[in-house]
């Protein structure tokens, strides 16, 4: 845990981005695709690699990006040669001696800083059709964070939880799976706990309340967030990548979260405030079911969280004017 030293020796301040980018699809042969959910990878990612190279050059660039749904070596390399120049520390890893049938886990790190002890924990719990074609699990790496106490090492990790396969992401026996795949990220103790959960306050909460109730904070609740607000939504329905798809007749909901464990080096961080981005159409499609229509770059709009030291050894007063020094 960092020390109630203020003498500011390292940044007070950093940023936390996760966006699943939505690049699923399959293709016979490796060839000719048959399957893509969201659809138009091949016209998004110029527009992911484009707006994600655009938010590092501004003033709201992330340390550190979570990416979920980036399965081809080919998408990965498009989006990683994009932030080389800010983002150089990259944690990406996929278990060996699986079935070739078997989709890339699609998670992946991009950071400012150091990356070390990077490992990918495969899910024992799953649904029939994930355990088959998927690779849940956990991607964990630990950042080399400076602060204003000195350089403390922040263990992160990556998840894109269960969203039901052949089922319904609500059904009793997903949450199940999900809350088992909960309590596997548990056992790793991170520091920051991040990515697609498929659970949030407006879709099987139970779920979120139970990993919340192990020791986080919710990052977005942390900045002032309500529950239910629809700006604070990353997944919707009437998204034109979304409307008539697998899940199109669920509501909006935030399942795209940063959550901060209250103890160890990240209790003397707060997060000041969230934003939603990419939430704006730039992709020009004309074909299929989207032709004539401006698509966003991804079915999931982006959660930016900022955070702020805080001490909690600090005078309370002290601590309420760090924090809204934003």
């Amino acid at each position: 845990m960092a020390a109630a030293d203020t003498g500011l020796k390292g940044p007070t301040e950093f940023k936390v981005l996760t966006v699943n980018l939505g690049l699923l699809r399959f293709r016979m042969f490796g060839m000719k695709e048959v399957f893509s959910n969201p659809p138009y990878s091949p016209e998004r990612l110029p527009a992911i690699c484009k707006a994600l190279t655009e938010l590092a050059a501004s003033d709201k660039c992330p340390d550190v990006i979570a990416l979920q749904e980036v399965y081809e070596a080919k998408h990965f390399n498009a989006v990683k040669s994009a932030l080389e120049a800010t983002h150089p520390h990259v944690a990406r890893k996929q278990p060996s001696g699986l079935s070739p049938l078997r989709f890339h886990n699609a998670l992946a790190f991009l950071s400012k800083y150091p990356l070390k002890d990077t490992h990918f924990d495969l899910f024992s719990a799953n649904v029939k059709l994930e355990k088959v074609m998927g690779t849940k699990g956990a991607l964990i790496t630990t950042m080399e964070l400076p602060t204003p106490a000195g350089v403390f090492d922040i263990k992160m990790l990556n998840i894109h939880l269960t969203a039901g396969g052949a089922s319904h992401p609500e059904d009793p026996s997903c949450d199940t799976v999900r809350e088992d795949q909960i309590t596997e990220c548990l056992e790793a103790s991170p520091d920051l706990f991040l990515g697609d959960f498929n659970t949030g306050p407006e879709a099987s909460a139970a779920n979120y309340e139970y990993a919340l109730s192990k020791g986080f904070a919710c990052g977005f609740r942390e900045a002032g967030g309500k529950d239910g607000d629809i700006d604070g939504a990353t997944w919707d329905p009437e998204n034109p990548l979304n409307a008539g798809g697998v899940h199109g007749d669920c509501p909006p909901q935030r399942v795209d979260h940063v959550l901060r464990r209250t103890s160890g080096p990240m209790a003397d961080w707060r997060v000041v405030k969230t934003e939603l981005l990419f939430k704006e159409p730039v992709v020009e499609i004309k074909h299929g079911k989207c032709s004539g229509k401006m698509v966003t770059m991804t079915d999931h709009y982006g959660m930016l969280f900022h955070f702020k030291y805080a001490p909690t050894a600090m005078a309370g007063d002290e601590i309420l004017t760090n924090i809204s020094n934003v």
